[in-house]
């Protein structure tokens, strides 16, 4: 049976219920001294100080011919563990709760006396600390570890560990026993970000392990170089003149963290900028920006783009080039879609052989006569189809109407601000082909003379040519009489078409009998056409 037994090792302190261990190794049955009834009898020899599962301990060996007590006294003279021991084992090991220097005696006992018995004096414990290697990320103190080395002939107990570095201390508790004449590893760890360097230069830090014994220290040095970002690598995306991607990495070849923002630049300008992102110490750092466009060339030639990273540890920046050809625009392909002499629409194809994006106007000119401009955007690399008029060629709202017969020119322009490209199409028509029927001429017989009072005409035009009759005069002639009529508005007979039309004479005196009727039909005082045919008088 083991006893565990309340004590303060000797001193005034009164300390907690001492865990009590026994341990018994089977050995030699030999012994070396410490016996009170012969050289064969109990004894006890080399008693020494040791730690056992993270406790202090009191080991001797030990030689007895029957179980017996063992007992250890603290140095105030009160029994602080005791036990029993086997005389098959030859080595005890007693637990303490705690150590302290002094006069420790061993005792055993066989039936209340006591048989054997042996003092030893422990000095106590004499500590170094020593670091083996820090670790750092980046400018954060990972880790220090250090070797805790106790030169003394009792246990030593570390209480508590600190880390001091550029007026930071973190420390943390600790209940570590380091055995006599050994060494344990303690690792000092501030915690994530607890001990940060922020400003370049040497830093010297300290480790501090504190034991019941006395503090001790050591030291370690680092330099840290100031932050250093550069950009190591950049890559572009550009559709057409459109810059939509940009991405650089940046690498901080510094000791200490920076942050920064990554901003896209040309011709004095700034297009886009990104959030402040952190750059950690030698390490890298990924911006990309991506818009539908970051940019546009709008001429061609070369455009310079600046990528700048601009930081707490300043700003760095590299350029990239981007060469583009300017709009230069040619015509492919033209359609005119006539109807009956009219020219309704025209279809132009277009394309631009530049990486430039232009307005480019688009005009006709119909012999000689500019019939207006209209606008159309083509973008770089690309034809376009462009129904110049689309929005017309209803009846009475075309582009133009032939007048005459004959070869017609359409020349149709495309240009924008750097270039131009001009076409020409031809398109022959026979004219107009007009004919009168339904002739009826009205006279009036003059009472006091043989003559005949003209007074007007009727009859039927019509167009069997390919292009309208337009006419806002009608003229007549008879007997080398001629009088002129205008309807009420410009009259329009179609190809294939026909017009009924009704001309009054006023004074004109004719014999009676069959004469020559010519008519001729203008538009804006020019002769369109003309006919003759005989009408009877009388």
């Amino acid at each position: 049976m083991i006893r565990r037994i309340l004590g303060d090792g000797g001193q005034t302190a009164l300390f907690s219920l001492a865990i009590v261990s026994l341990l018994l190794v089977s050995g030699c049955n030999g012994f070396a001294g410490g016996g009170l009834v012969g050289d064969s009898g109990p004894g006890i020899s080399e008693p020494r100080s040791t730690v056992i599962d993270g406790s202090p301990a009191i080991v001797f060996n030990y030689s007895v011919n029957d179980f017996s007590d063992a007992l250890i006294q603290g140095p105030s003279g009160e029994v602080i563990s005791e036990g029993k021991i086997e005389p098959n084992q030859t080595v005890a090991a007693f637990s303490l709760y705690s150590m302290q220097p002094g006069s420790y005696g061993i005792i055993i006992q066989q039936g209340g006396e006591t048989v054997a018995r042996k003092n030893i004096t422990f000095d106590g414990a004499d500590t170094r600390v020593s670091i083996t290697n820090t670790t750092w990320k980046g400018n954060r103190l990972q880790a220090v570890n250090a070797t805790v080395t106790n030169d003394g002939d009792m246990p030593a107990k570390i209480t508590e560990t600190e880390v001091s570095a550029r007026g930071t201390t973190i420390s943390s508790s600790s209940s570590v026993w380091v055995p006599s004449n050994g060494t344990d590893t303690v690792t000092v760890s501030p915690g994530y970000d607890s001990l940060a360097i922020s400003e370049p230069g040497d830093v010297r830090g300290t480790v501090r392990v504190n034991t019941r014994n006395g503090s001790v220290t050591d030291s370690f040095d680092k330099s840290f170089k100031p932050a250093n970002p550069t950009i190591v690598s950049n890559a572009t995306r550009w559709s057409g003149p459109e810059l939509t991607r940009a991405t650089i990495v940046v690498k901080n070849t510094g000791d200490l963290p920076t942050e920064g923002e990554f901003s896209i630049r040309s011709g004095g300008e700034t297009y886009a900028t990104t959030y402040t992102e952190k750059i950690p110490a030698n390490d890298t750092e990924r911006y990309s920006i991506a818009e539908n466009p970051i940019l546009e060339q709008t001429s061609g030639g070369t455009t310079q783009v600046t990528f700048l990273v601009n930081t707490t540890a300043g700003f760095t920046e590299t350029t990239v080039s981007r060469t583009a050809e300017g709009a230069n625009l040619t015509i492919q392909d033209i359609q005119p879609v006539w109807e009956n002499g009219r020219l309704n629409r025209v279809i132009v194809t277009a394309e631009n052989t530049g990486d430039i994006a232009t307005t480019a106007s688009v005009s006709v000119t119909a012999e000689g006569s500019e019939l207006g401009t209209e606008q159309v955007e083509i973008s770089g690399g690309e034809s376009v189809e462009y129904e110049y008029g689309q929005s017309l060629g209803t009846f009475g709202d075309e582009i133009y109407t032939v007048r005459s017969g004959g070869d017609v020119e359409l020349d149709v322009t495309v240009s924008g601000p750097s270039s131009e490209d001009t076409a020409t199409v031809t398109e022959t028509f026979e004219g107009v082909d007009a004919s009168l029927s339904d002739v009826d001429a009205t006279a009036y017989e003059k009472y006091d003379s043989n003559e005949y009072e003209f007074a007007s005409a009727t009859f039927t035009i019509q167009n069997t040519g390919d292009i309208p009759l337009q006419y806002d005069t009608i003229e007549i002639s008879i007997d080398g009489s001629t009088q002129s009529d205008s309807p009420y508005s410009t009259s329009v007979a179609e190809p294939g078409g026909s017009k009924y039309e009704s001309v009054y004479f006023d004074g004109v005196l004719v014999d009676p009998g069959t004469h020559d009727l010519t008519v001729r039909f203008l538009h804006d005082g020019e002769t369109v056409a003309s006919t003759t045919t005989s009408v009877t008088i009388g």
